[in-house]
Formats: structure tokens, sequence, C-alpha cells
């Protein structure tokens, strides 16, 4: 249409017609206030009112229409138009008639609106049928621009008056798209409101389609009646741009967006939807039904929301309808005197992207509901609170899957109807599958985290998590032939039964699995219910007792070092069954009088009877496995009590070893002279058992000695002794491997302080050969010794530097002071330490005129000390020993030659000093107490050598051998375990033993003279295996 063909009319008056002349008023139908029967185009901020009133005696009134376009006319609203229609009247209240404020009709026919094009229907009096903003027919394309707004609007006393009278009928829509194609732009308003059927965008017909654009606005309400966002049927399309919102309050029922008979709506990301229900009609954010689909884009918010109604949903597909929704959608479903479901799929099909979040709080709510549809989760979390809540519930052959890391909370009490809470539910055929990492929490006095029932199945992946919070809670219960299966690294834990199957149903644990129950961990009823942990070499931790009844079966195999079972076990009924394999180390913790129909004790695997301290009973109807180890609690002393084995049928060649923790441990007297205590009896006598080394952590290995009973009765004299039972007949104690170190530690302190006592020409050479100068005789010196000294239990490497000032006052007297700082490493075969010495001391030398000599040298010092053991049961300590010591040396050198280079030096030496006590713990909790020692060292020795006087470097060198005997006696040593084990030794370090070694002194200069020593020990406890020891002094 060029510009020359275009009119361009302004019409403002009550009734206008471009293009047609109206027929006369008898003849009519409608009621129009501006009709356009050909091209149009209105000035910008036209304004087009049209108020009508249906007059008492009006025939034949159909509608009322503000503006009309039809014959495949083209009408240009310009920009910030306003088409406003008000209609009203009095006929006789049989609301047939429409208000209709713009309307496009007839093939070909098209609307233009510029931005902000403003289009209201408003009803004042009389009960209309519809009351519709805009209205476009098959055949007919509108298109607005941004901010439009387009209103329906329902005197509201009308409806509130009306809602059970005449005017119940009355609807309102914001606009009607049959068959047609409209399109708002960004940011459009579409209200409907009071209508006791209100519509905001009703699409419809194959052809029809609806575009809004982004940020588009819908609201939708009605004080006394239902009401839908946004409504697409019929093969109708509805398309909605990013961030569109949608808002529909009722009183009755509430639709934010319903999609059926083969519609299709699809909206962008961003969208949000509120569906608020007053009454207790449905309440659904998204309804599809009759194959109508639903697409919605990324994070969208979909929330339903209802007073006391008995259907709502954040999303519900029946009659094959399909949802879509993508990643991070928000649904929040409350009701707060009924029920309520996040997603329903009731025949439908529900599929929802990753991070989905359903928020339900109502009674007996529900995340996910299918029946006989299909309803996937990608991955997200689903959270609901209320009493007789649940999960997720698949029925009636109804399907749903939720993809990895889905998180499912369920926090309320039981209701009547319903139950406990439950996380997942699965009956009547229905089929729940969980993917890997799901976390499953129900609190809750009677909730279950898994229910599978009627036929129906669960099926939970890798790594998943259940927990039960409540007095009676169960984690996983299969009934009535349910099967419910979880894949490796399964955690479960209730308060009540951890896992439960009863009537025929399974519960399959695929790989490992860590079971915790407050009343039982496992408990399986009835005939073909099954419990199944046979999962081979796969780590399971199983924490309560557990019971087979009635037919019921438990089987579980534990076979790595990791596995444990701490708990009693029952069997009770006829064809029940309750199966234990354990091997490769694994521990089953006995709490309690136990039973089983078959246990297998294999390769280290335990049977722990300590963990309770009341003496218990295992009876086992079959019996296989070697080297397995029973852990029994025993009174020797009584040769009545201790924990009891009865195996009623052992294979050919079983065999274990048993282990015993006796009461005398406790008591703290060994038992002696000749005892026997029954521990096992084997029926069919085929099994053997030996005795096996316990070490529990505390002080003692512990060896019992376990005879048969032929031998008790032939050799010990009991003629009651049967050949099919065991005898405890004897224990022995050996100090473990994590308890030598420490007692072996003080002998090391004690050596490396031996090793710290030395002689004058060790100390200082031989100072004669100084040169004295009475003006400037002082000096300094320095030394170092190391080497390897070993005693009972360890070996160690040592090294020891002293630093010390000389004060000469003649040549036959030296006094002086030193410090020294020492470090040591010692090797207990079974841990190891570190010992740091920091000393000082003070000594005084004289020599006689005939070649005889005295040295006195005091000395104080500290040794600071650390222990690492590496046994069963490692441990470490750190303590202090203080040490003070008084050495008085005399000898006398006899030259053996005219030239008095041949020498003779008989030594003697008596050394007294003290260690002090020490107390310390451990960081296992042992205690350890260390009396102080005092020592007294005697030593006779001899030198023999050479000496050279003469010249610039006079030397000497020597050979030497000496005696010594340490006259101090014995040490106590206290020990006190965590466990209560405890021990108390003397450790005698009184001995004799013989030196040997050589050194010499050699003087560089008139100042400087240098010395060196090497020497070992025989005949010890504790012995130097060789020391190296070289000083040199420096005269001022």
């Amino acid at each position: 249409m060029t510009g020359v063909e275009r009119k361009i009319v302004f019409a403002l008056a009550s009734m206008a017609v471009w293009g047609v002349a109206l027929p006369a008023a008898a003849e009519t139908h409608d009621k129009i206030g501006i009709s356009v029967t050909r091209d149009t185009v209105m000035a910008d901020e036209t304004k087009s009112p049209f108020t009508a009133y249906a007059e008492p005696l009006e025939i034949g009134l159909k509608n009322i229409i503000g503006i009309q376009v039809s014959q495949g006319a083209a009408l240009d609203l310009g920009k910030q138009s306003e088409t406003i229609t008000t209609a009203g009247g009095s006929i006789d209240g049989d609301g047939k008639w429409d208000i209709i404020s713009l309307e496009v009709k007839d093939q070909g026919s098209s609307l233009l609106g510029g931005a902000q094009t403003t289009i209201q229907a408003i009803q004042e009096t009389d009960g209309t049928h519809n009351v519709i903003g805009l209205e476009a027919q098959a055949g007919t394309a509108v298109t607005l621009g941004e901010q439009a707004s387009i209103t329906a609007t329902v005197n509201p006393e009308l409806v509130t008056t009306g809602s059970s009278g005449p005017y119940k009928n009355t609807r309102s829509y914001g606009m009607i798209v049959n068959g047609s194609v409209v399109e708002l732009g960004p940011d459009a308003t579409v209200e409907s409101s009071n209508g006791y059927d209100a519509t905001g965008v009703l699409t419809q017909n194959e052809g029809g389609k609806t575009t809004l654009g982004d940020s588009a606005r819908i609201q939708v309400s009605s004080p006394a009646g239902f009401v839908t966002g946004i409504f697409t049927k019929d093969k109708g399309t509805t398309i909605l741009g990013r961030n569109v919102v949608v808002a529909a309050d009722a009183s009755v029922a509430a639709y934010g967006i319903n999609t059926g008979s083969q519609g299709k709506t699809v909206a962008g990301d961003g969208l949000s939807v509120t569906a608020d229900n007053k009454g207790d009609g449905f309440t659904y954010a998204i309804f599809t039904s009759d194959n109508g689909n639903a697409e919605i884009g990324d994070d969208a918010s979909l929330t339903a929301t209802n007073r006391n109604g008995g259907s709502i949903a954040g999303i519900d597909t029946e009659s094959g309808g399909t949802a879509s929704v993508g990643n991070r959608a928000s649904i929040t479903v409350s009701n707060t005197g009924g029920n309520a479901i996040g997603i329903s799929s009731y025949g439908g099909t529900t599929l929802t992207g990753t991070d989905t979040s359903i928020t339900v709080n109502s009674l007996e709510g529900m995340g996910i509901y299918t029946d006989s549809g299909t309803t996937s989760l990608e991955s997200g979390s689903i959270a609901v609170n209320g009493k007789g809540g649940m999960g997720i519930v698949s029925y009636n052959n109804g399907y749903t899957v939720a993809g990895d890391h889905t998180s499912i909370t369920v926090t309320g009490e039981k209701s009547e109807d319903l139950g406990g809470s439950k996380g997942i539910y699965s009956f009547y055929d229905g089929i729940t599958s969980l993917g890997n990492n799901a976390s499953i929490t129900v609190t809750g006095s009677e909730g279950t985290g898994i229910v599978s029932e009627e036929g129906g199945k669960t099926i939970v992946g890798e790594n998943a998590s259940v927990t039960v919070k409540g007095e009676n809670g169960v984690g996983i219960s299969s009934l009535s032939q349910g099967i419910t299966s979880l894949l490796d690294n399964a955690t479960v834990a209730a308060e009540g039964r951890g896992v439960e199957s009863k009537t025929s149903g399974a519960v399959i644990f695929a790989g490992s699995a860590n079971i915790i129950g407050g009343q039982y961990s496992l408990f399986s009823q009835d005939t073909d219910s099954i419990i199944d942990l046979t999962a081979a070499g796969t780590r399971k931790t199983i924490q309560g007792n557990m019971l087979a009844s009635n037919g019921g079966t438990i089987r579980a195999v534990l076979d790595t070092g990791d596995s444990f079972f701490t708990g009693a076990s029952g069997v009770e009924g006829e064809g029940s069954e309750l199966e234990l394999d354990l091997a490769n180390g694994a521990r089953w913790n006995m709490t309690g009088d136990s039973s089983v129909t078959h246990l297998t004790l294999d390769s280290g695997a335990m049977v722990n009877m300590a963990a309770n301290p009341a003496y218990q009973q295992l009876s086992a109807d079959t019996f296989r496995g070697s080297n397995g180890i029973f852990y029994m609690k025993t009174d020797l002393d009584s040769q009545i009590d201790g924990d009891k084995v009865h195996l009623k049928e052992a294979e050919d060649g079983a065999s274990g070893k048993i282990q015993v923790y006796d009461a005398s441990f406790a008591r703290g007297k060994e038992v002696t002279g000749t005892r026997h205590l029954l521990l096992v009896t084997d029926d069919r006598g085929r099994a053997s058992f030996t005795g096996e080394n316990l070490n529990r952590g505390g002080l003692w290995d512990v060896t019992p000695t376990i005879q048969n009973g032929s031998y008790v009765r032939n050799s010990m004299g009991v003629t009651d002794a049967q050949d099919t039972e065991w005898y405890l007949t004897k224990l022995e104690k050996t100090v473990n491997a994590d308890t030598r170190p420490v007692l072996n530690s003080g002998d090391s302190v004690y050596g490396f302080y031996r090793l710290s006592l030395d002689t004058l020409r060790q100390r200082r050479g031989n100072l004669r050969q100084r040169k004295f100068q009475s003006d400037d005789a002082d000096g300094l010196w320095a030394r170092n010794r190391g080497g390897r000294f070993s005693g009972p239990g360890f070996t160690s490497r040592y090294n020891l530097f002293q630093l010390g000032y000389d004060v000469h006052h003649n040549p036959g007297s030296v006094y002086g002071f030193f410090g020294e700082r020492g470090i040591a490493s010692p090797d207990y075969q079974t841990g190891s330490g570190r010992e740091h010495t920091l000393a000082g001391g003070l000594y005084g030398t004289w020599y006689g005129s005939h070649g005889s000599y005295t040295d006195v040298v005091a000395r104080v010092g500290r040794d600071d000390s650390h222990i690492s053991t590496w046994g069963p049961y490692p441990d470490k300590a750190d303590y202090r020993t203080r040490e003070q010591s008084l050495s008085v040396e005399y000898g006398k050198t006899l030259y053996l030659d005219k030239d008095k280079e041949l020498f003779l030096e008989p030594q003697s030496q008596l050394v007294l000093g003290h260690l002090s006590s020490t107390r310390y713990t451990t960081s296992r909790g042992t205690d350890v107490y260390r009396e102080g020692y005092n020592s007294a060292i005697g030593r006779l020795g001899i030198l023999i050598g050479k000496s050279h006087k003469e010249g610039k470097h006079p030397f000497d060198y020597y050979g030497k051998v000496s005696w010594l005997h340490e006259f101090g006696g014995a040490q106590t040593v206290a020990m006190a375990a965590r466990n209560g084990e405890t021990l108390e030794t003397a450790v005698d370090h009184g001995d004799s033993w013989w030196e040997a070694g050589f050194g010499g002194t050699y003087r560089f200069s008139p100042k400087i003279q240098g010395y060196a020593d090497v020497s070992r020990t025989f005949s010890s406890q504790i012995r130097t295996k060789w020391q190296v020891n070289a000083g040199v002094s420096w005269q001022f």
C-alpha cells in the first residue's frame, strides 16, 4: 500500500466507519466503534475511546467492539495509540455477548502498532460472555511494538456477586489468537482480571502463533474463579522471549502456562511463572496435556502456591503432554492446607536440565511424582517439607530418572494417610533410577530413605548416601517383591533399621557399602526376602545388629582388610539364612550373643568377641576357613568363664587361630599352675585351632596355648574333656614391638651419658708436652668425638663436641671450663630416636714432681630425647633427663729407659653421677615413669707408649687397656597403657667391661698441639663399637 493510496482519518466520535457504511441497527449483530475495511494509518498518539451499552430491548446483540479490522484491510495505529472500549448494559443477564476492544478478522487483515500501543477492554455492568482486549481471527496478522499494553477487565463487583449466580460464566482474555499470527515487541504487558475464567493469552487452532518479546509480563487475576496466564491448544504455538514474567492469581484454580491438544509453548531463558491460588482448586505453574508440548529455557523460576487445594504442582504433564525445562530451573510449590507436587508426570513426560532446584512445602508433598509417565532430572536438588512428604514417587509403570549429584531432602513426621516421610518411593511397578553421587536425607521419626514396593524398582548409582534421622527411621526398605539395587560405595545410615527386606523384597549392593543401623543394620524377614552384600573385593562396613527371621536371607562377604561388621547376628524361624564370609583381615566386632547359618573365616579375618566386655557365645551351623582368628575374652584362672564358640558342622580341614585377652591382665596377676578353659566346641571334630599372638596396642604381646580335648584329658587328667573341644591351657606375655623402644630408650640415655665420661688424655692429650710460658700460658681447646654404640634392643650413632678454656698458673697445674653439645640417633628395630645433649663443666689438673697427676672434672647437663615407634600401634614421645657427674682420675707415668722415652702409665678413676627421674605420656596415652639413677663407675687402666720430647715437634703415642665397673645397680621403670595394661621392671645397669685403644699427642708449634684417640669396649651390655676422639689446643 502506497502513501497515495492510504487515507488518514482521525475519528473521535462515539461511532465511525472507515471504508463502508453501517447497516441499519435492526440488522446488525455487533456494535462497533470504528470499523476498518481498507488500509488505514492513524497518527501517533491517537486515542480511540468507545463506550457502548446494551439496551434492555435490544435484540440479537453479539459483540461490542471498539475497533474492528476486516475484509483484508491493514490498520496502522502509529506510536503510543490508545484503544479503550468500555461496555455495559442490562439486557437480561444472559451473558451471551462479548466486549472486544480491538478485533482483526477475515483473511489478509492486519494490524500494526508502534511502541507503547495501549488496548483496553472494560466491562462495567451486566454479565457479558467474554471481555477481550485483542482478538485476531484465522488468516490475520498483528504486530505491536515495544511496551505494548493489552488489558481486559471485568467489574470485580459483578464477579464477586456472581461467582455462584448468573454471571459466573463471565470470562476475560487479554488476547485471543485464533489461527492468526500475533507478535508483541519487548516489555509488553498483557493483563486479564476479574473474569470468573480469566486468561492472559489464548493461542489456538493450527496456524495460530503468538510471540511475546523479551521481558513481557502477563498478569492474570480473579477474586472468584479460574485463571490461566498463557493457554496454547489445538496445534497453536506460543513463543516467549527472555525474562518473561507470568503471574496467575486465582481463588478457584490457577494455571501459569497451560499447553494442550497438540499445542506448543516455547519460552526463552529467565522465565518466571507464578500461580497463586487462594482457593482449593487446581494450581499449576506449567501444565501440559493431550500431546501438548512446553519447552522452557535456562534459569526458569516456577512457583505454585495454594491454601487447601487437592492438586498443585510446579509442572504437571498429563495424557501425552511434554514439558522440557533447561538448566538451573527453580521450582517452588507450597500448600498450607493440602498436598503439593514439584513435578507431576501423569501419563506425560517431563525433562529438566542440570542444577534443577525443587522445593515443596505442604502436607504429603512430593518433589517428583511419576504415574504412567516419564520424568528426567539431569541433576539438581529436591527438598520436601511437611508431614508424609516424599522426594520422588514412581508409580504404576512410571519411570523417574535423576542424574549425577542429585540431592533429596525430606523433612516431616508421618501423616495419617501416607505414613512416614520417604526419600524415594517406587511402587506398583514404578521405576526410579538415580545417577552417581546421589544424596538422600530424610528427617522424621518413621521416615524411610528408599522404599521399593509391590514390584517397584529403585536403582542407585555409585557413591550414594542415604541418611534417615528419626527414632524408627529406615534407610532402605524393599517390600512385596520390590527391588532396590545400589552400585559401588553406597552409604546408608538410619537410627532404626539401616536396610530391611520383607515379604519377598530384595536389596542388592553391587559394590562396596557402608551401613549403620541403630536397631538393626540388616533386617530380612519372610520367605524369598533377601539382602545381598556379596560383591567380592569391595570394602564393606556394617554397624548394627543383623537379623534373619521367618525365612528371610542375609548374605554378606567382607573380604578386604578395611571391611568390618560391628554388632550381633541372629537367626530366627524356619528357613532363615544368615551367611557371613570374612577374609583378608576383615573384622567382625561381635557385641552380643550371635548365631549364623554359615561362617567363613579366612586369611587373617577376625571374629572379635572382645568388642563387648561381657562374655558371649557364637553359634554357627556350618564353618569353613583357614588362618582366621577368634579373639576371645577369658578368665583362665576361673577355668569356667570366657567366650564360647559352637560349630555344629565344620568343613573337613577347617582351621582357626585363637587370640585371648585374659582377666588376669586387668588384675595384674599372672596365672600360674595347671589350668584349662573350654573355648571352642566342634560337634563333628573336623576343625583344628592354635594359639595366636595378641597385641592390643597396650604393652604386651600375649601368646595362648590352645590344646585339643584329647591332650587335656590324657596329659592334664581332665576326664570329661572331649576330642571335639578346644581349651586354653597357658598364657605367655612378652613386651610388644611398640613398648620395647620406650623401654630401651632409657638404656640409650644411660649409654650416652656413659660416653660423655672420659680420661684426661682423651680430653686434653698429653699436657706435659705443652710449652709453658709464664707470662702467656692460657689457651683454648676444642675436640670432637664420634662413633657407634649399642645396647639391649638398640644401636646408635653419636657425636660430641667440646670447647674449653685453660688457665695455666704454673707447669704443675691447669684449670678450666668447657661447654658440650652432643647428638645421638638410636635405632630400636621397631622404632627410632633422637637425643640432644647440652652440658658444661669445670676441671682442674695437677702434676706431681715424680710423674704423677690428678684430674678432677665436674659436669652438669641435660639430655632431650625423642622416640618414634613403628610397630602395629605406632607411638611417639619426648622427654628430658638431667644429669650431673664428678670424675676423679689419678695416674703416674713410669719411664722404662734412661732416655725417658718408653713409658708405662697406670691409671685409676672414679666417676660419680646422677640421672634425674623422668615422667611423660606418649602420644597414644601410655604413662611412663623412670626413676632417678645414681651411677658410680670405677676404672683401672694402664698405658704403654713412647714419647719424644726433643726438637720443635715433641710427640708421643700409646696403647691402652682398662677394666671398668658400674656399681650403681638397677633403675625402676613403670608403664601404664590407656587400655589398662601395666608393666613394672628394674633395668640393671650394673656391669663390668673392658676398653682398649690407642692414641697420641703431637705439638705442631710452640702454641698449637693436637691429640687423638681411638677406642672400643668389650664384654658389656652397652658397648662402644668404635670411637674416634680428636682435639686441638692453642696457647695464647
